[in-house]
């Protein structure tokens, strides 16, 4: 049983599967196969990891990603998929794994995520706060293409 933390990226593809199979285990409406077999595990995804053997047992992930902000280009990541299996909850091992996740980001970095209203007094204990959440839109008008696409 290794219970030290480990990060998992593109290239570590012994994980890649076990970190699939963990998903569903914490999120049961959640799957990443899909987004894997489309190549979204790239070098802008990292997770941080715990196994028991070879299989993981908690996580929180972070992606890379650009952000316009107050007219200023920023490196921005999105934590997500954070947790632990059912059968390992109550063991602190989101406190091993949470600080080396947030190590990942540099300094300057924005960190940010999408809590549901049953973790909101989780991630304060990392230095999150509550924001606002906004969402944009524009009409936009979608018309069927004349030519079939290949």
């Amino acid at each position: 049983m290794n219970l030290q933390p480990f990060t998992i990226t593109h290239v570590d593809v012994v994980w890649h599967e076990p970190f699939l199979r963990y998903v569903p285990r914490v999120f049961p409406r959640a799957s990443f196969r899909k987004w894997y077999e489309r190549g979204g595990w790239d070098e802008n995804y990292y997770a941080v990891a715990i196994s028991d053997g070879d299989e993981i047992i908690a996580n929180a992930s972070l992606m890379r990603m650009s952000l316009l902000l107050h007219r200023r280009e920023l490196t921005g990541w999105q934590l997500g998929a954070v947790g632990v299996v059912p059968e390992r909850r109550g063991a602190g091992l989101q406190r091993e794994i949470l600080p080396q996740a947030l190590d990942v980001a540099g300094r300057d970095d924005v960190v940010f995520l999408f809590a549901n209203d049953s973790v909101l007094d989780f991630y304060p204990r990392f230095g999150f706060r509550r924001a606002q959440e906004v969402v944009f839109g524009a009409d936009h008008a979608v018309m069927p293409a004349k030519d079939r696409l290949r």
